[in-house]
């Protein structure tokens, strides 16, 4: 490039009318940022700095002609004028242009004009805006980690920007140079700033994620960045990794990939820490004895001289020192690299050893342990005393919903467990105090901890429902077994106590039941309320695994927790809770029930309508209706009901909001019309309404009650009255035969990435309920997908009664409990395989 850079100088000069002239033209240029630095990836820009005396005709015009002429050869070209007798001061520059300018090198022209500009950049960054300059770089680190959650563990990390990427490296070199007047982030070993021990790993780390970027370059013919899921084999076989027996290739790559990035930001963290430390002074060190050795300055916990041997002498240190971690507590590079020296300590007799339990667990119990655990992953200390956690340690998980590995989620749900006091939100109270009411956190900290570790043991499908009675598929089964097995395992090697291991033990079987009943059952079927308490056995376990469930959505990823994932947790907890503490002797019958809920119901509607009308609405209606709708309901149906019938038409429509939560409610009242419910699906995808949740009822006169749970894609409620005005002109034309709900909906297209394509399956179960059928489908989510699935089964003649909607990042997850026509549940074996067959025609994707 720099060949290519100078002849490109020297074709434009010997062009120049009058070439002896050229030389008096002032006129340098200077290599940027990574070309400065002598870095280029295959597709990186070329960032060019001309620098002149003065800005005149012949200058601008030899400064355009090179430039046209690299950019016609093809090359990305970034570029910057200075003028060293006419521009103003370089703080002027916003600071990537700043930064770039710390990492000039002459290339070719007037090196007397080269050098007056250093001299320049010289006086006013490293010696009047240095420490200006290091903090606006700190401050912009901060942020640039704050994009990516501060993790490096990211299932399609930036290799350039994210945390533990290309770019920490460099911020370690800007702030050498501007901090240090230091050359390279080299000289901090050379200078002794930086311990030398870690000066190869870090060096290599930056020299595969070089390398990485060059690959990423190389097969995407441009400028790439993420290592995205459809990127990492490729990268991983350009590379030269192949699969083994345990990882595939790409595993093993990303494993390699997490271990350097780890390093990477590390050696950044170490950086930015030792700039602090200098602009606080030497006058303000802050020193605190911590006891058998050890002390913390500046919050850096460090051992003292002459005590090196500690760990060697007592290896019980290697888990006793971060009983001594807290927050804001961060351990020396000097002890973490004593600790690294000494794994080998920690053998098959240390992890059986019962003062190493009893110390692990007190960690466990701290307020903070996530902060300790942390550290201990950090520096290899974690895996190596559980080694089924090392098994997960940079493990990918092959899907978009999971944004980490697996062993920075299952730290990321220890950290939110911990956090759950202090996060303020009013919708968490109930969660809040249920943390702060129950004792022996601990248990619930290791079955976050271990909940995943089969997934070390290799994974199958686990997107899959259907298979147990309460919705694991027979791969989800299998990965569930295995880390309650490998769970078992740990506990029992740690020597813990039965009742704690037991308790472990449930928790990391029954980690994902919670979730999928609340999000994919029918909470209205006391049945499936039944199963779910059954299987919970206790209240405290019940409580146990409703906070683990929090933590585990909450780690997943951002934006995965939901306030109305919340809502359909907290009402399977509570409607479990009664169950379980119910006394059976006072369990009532159906049609006692059934009496209480009609009293209930003449309450709400005192004075409002008769007697009689009421009992002729309870005929009209199906028993499991009556059993599984509350009274308060029922009531505002049969409003609904009385408006329709009072206003002689043909559609009856009302809504509610619900602002804690964050949802509406629809309810439509009209005659039953076959597909009825595929119509209103597809007016509210037409408005770009996300539908939640529905119940569908049909009273034996054929008038059809429908509720669904709407809301915008943004996840709040629908204040606009104008957008509801439409929605009811719309139904209302369509119930009228004036409009039609395809023409509404459009054509569709569908729009993915390669990485993120999600492989459909319907799941088709008829043992979870008695009284229906559930249809499970799990395919790419796109726009009237609701409205094509509910279109096909009412071709089917099946009548929905329940339809639970979510998405986990680019898949649909849509749970129908259906009959057949005549309110049956769907068992002839040729019926159901049309019904498989028919909507894998509808959910085919068009472009394969």
């Amino acid at each position: 490039m720099d060949e290519t850079v100078e002849e490109a100088y020297a074709a434009v000069f010997e062009s120049l009318p009058d070439p002896p002239a050229a030389e008096g033209l002032g006129l340098s240029l200077a290599a940027l940022g990574g070309y400065g630095r002598g870095e280029l990836n295959p597709c990186s820009d070329v960032d060019i700095l001309f620098v002149h005396r003065r800005t005149t005709p012949p200058v601008e015009k030899a400064i355009q002609e090179i430039f046209c002429l690299l950019y016609d050869m093809g090359f990305q070209v970034g570029h910057f004028c200075y003028s060293v007798l006419e521009d103003g001061r370089l703080d002027e520059f916003d600071l990537t242009t700043k930064t770039a300018m710390v990492e000039t090198r002459h290339l070719a022209g007037d090196r007397e004009v080269f050098e007056r500009f250093s001299q320049i950049l010289l006086r006013e960054w490293f010696d009047r805006e240095a420490i200006s300059f290091v903090d606006q770089k700190i401050r912009e680190r901060e942020e640039r980690y704050a994009l990516y959650q501060g993790s490096t563990h990211l299932l399609e990390p930036n290799v350039k920007e994210g945390p533990g990427g290309l770019r920490d490296y460099h911020t370690a070199i800007w702030l050498t140079k501007a901090r240090f007047r230091l050359e390279s982030p080299e000289a901090l070993w050379e200078e002794g700033i930086l311990p030398p021990f870690r000066r190869a790993h870090v060096l290599r780390a930056y020299d595969f994620l070089l390398r990485v970027r060059s690959e990423m370059h190389y097969l995407c013919g441009k400028r790439s960045d993420v290592l995205d899921l459809y990127l990492q084999g490729k990268v991983a076989a350009g590379l030269g990794y192949r699969d083994g027996d345990r990882l595939s290739a790409a595993e093993a790559f990303m494993k390699d990939y997490y271990r350097s990035a780890r390093i990477l930001a590390d050696f950044s963290n170490r950086v930015v820490r030792h700039c602090l430390e200098e602009k606080r002074g030497r006058g303000t060190v802050h020193e605190k004895e911590l006891g058998d050795g050890f002390f913390a300055v500046n919050g850096e916990i460090r051992i003292m001289k002459g005590r090196g041997d500690l760990l060697k002498e007592d290896p019980l240190w290697l888990m006793r020192l971060f009983c001594l971690v807290e927050e804001g507590l961060f351990l020396s590079e000097d002890l973490k690299h004593a600790i690294r020296s000494h794994l080998s300590e920690i053998d098959e007799a240390y992890r059986r050893n019962p003062e190493v339990s009893r110390l692990f667990l007190s960690i466990l119990k701290e307020k903070s342990s996530a902060t300790a655990l942390r550290q201990m992953h950090e520096v290899g200390v974690l895996g190596r005393y559980l080694p089924e956690f090392e098994g997960i340690t940079g493990l990918i998980q092959y899907d978009i919903y999971h944004q980490y590995t697996v062993d920075e989620h299952s730290l990321r749900g220890i950290e939110h467990l911990e956090k759950l006091p202090h996060s303020g939100q009013k919708e968490l109270k109930e969660l809040i105090a249920l943390y702060q009411g129950l004792s022996n956190l601990e248990i619930v900290k290791l079955a976050l901890l271990l909940h995943d570790v089969g997934k070390g043991e290799g994974e199958g499908d686990l997107t899959r429902g259907g298979g147990d009675p309460l919705g694991a598929s027979p791969s989800l089964a299998q990965h569930i077994e295995k880390g309650a097995g490998l769970a078992g395992q740990a506990l029992d090697r740690m020597g813990l106590s039965g009742k704690i291991q037991e308790k472990v033990e449930f928790l990391v079987r029954h980690h994902i039941l919670m979730s999928h009943t609340a999000q994919r059952r029918d909470m209205h079927d006391k049945e499936t309320v039944r199963q779910f308490a059954e299987a919970m056995k206790n209240v405290d376990n019940l409580q146990r695994l409703y906070l683990l469930t929090y933590a585990d959505i909450q780690a997943v990823g951002q934006g995965v927790w939901t306030v109305w994932k919340g809502a359909l947790l907290w009402e399977l907890y509570h409607k479990s809770l009664d169950e379980l503490s119910r006394d059976p002797q006072e369990a009532l019958t159906g049609e006692a029930r059934i009496a209480r809920i009609k009293e209930e119901v003449r309450e709400e509607l005192l004075d409002e309508v008769e007697a009689e009308i009421l009992e002729d609405y309870f005929q009209a209606m199906p028993y499991k209706y009556i059993l599984s709708t509350t009274a308060e309901k029922i009531a505002d149906h049969i409003r609904l009901i009385w408006k329709l019938g009072a206003g002689h038409g043909k559609l009856a429509l009302s809504y509610t909001h619900n602002l804690k939560v964050g949802y509406s409610e629809l309810m439509v009242c009209t005659a039953d019309k076959p597909g009825i419910f595929s119509q209103i699906a597809g007016t509210l995808t037409s408005k770009n309404i996300n539908i939640l949740g529905a119940q569908i009822f049909t009273r034996k006169d054929r008038i059809a009650i429908d509720t669904l749970q709407v809301a915008s894609v943004e996840g709040t409620p629908l204040m606009e009255p104008g957008l509801w005005e439409e929605i009811e002109g719309d139904l209302l034309g369509i119930v009228q035969g004036e409009k039609r709900a395809e023409d509404l909906v459009g054509r569709r297209r569908w729009v993915r990435r390669p990485s993120s394509a999600v492989a459909t399956r319907i799941e088709i179960d008829n043992k979870i309920s008695d009284t229906h059928t559930i249809i499970e489908i799990f395919t790419q989510d796109r726009l009237g997908l609701l409205y094509d699935i509910t279109c096909a089964l009412h071709r089917l003649g099946i009548d929905i009664y329940l339809a639970k909607i979510s998405t986990e990042a680019n898949r649909a997850i849509d749970v129908f409990y259906v009959t057949n026509l005549g309110g049956e549940k769907i068992l002839a074996e040729d019926k159901v395989g049309q019904i498989r067959k028919e909507l894998s025609e509808v959910l085919a994707d068009p472009n394969e």
